[in-house]
């Protein structure tokens, strides 16, 4: 995965607020070392994460329709390289990388 930048990740703070995403749709991650994604996110999608950190958004629809903006702003802004879409059963998990280690 290759990290988004600086800018990026400003941008994507303003939108989760602006959206009005509670921090129980979304985390901030920063792992040191790989990290096990299906035990870690309880999800299918990719095996493992490389040391960095990483926005987690929990979506409950494929549509994406509870966070219209983030839906847009993940659109046109950021490519296959900068994010992995994950399946939890429940809904998406949508892995932004902000950061390598």
């Amino acid at each position: 995965m290759k990290a988004i930048s600086k800018a990026q990740v400003i941008d994507l703070m303003d939108v989760l607020n602006k959206d009005g995403v509670y921090n129980s749709n979304y985390s901030i991650d920063v792992f040191v070392r790989d990290v096990d994604v299906s035990r870690h996110y309880g999800a299918d999608g990719v095996d493992t994460l490389k040391p960095g950190a990483y926005c987690a958004v929990w979506f409950d629809e494929s549509d994406f329709s509870d966070f219209p903006n983030v839906d847009k702003w993940i659109n046109s802004k950021l490519t296959d390289e900068n994010i992995a879409l994950l399946d939890n059963g429940e809904g998406w998990i949508i892995i932004i990388c902000l950061d390598l280690l």
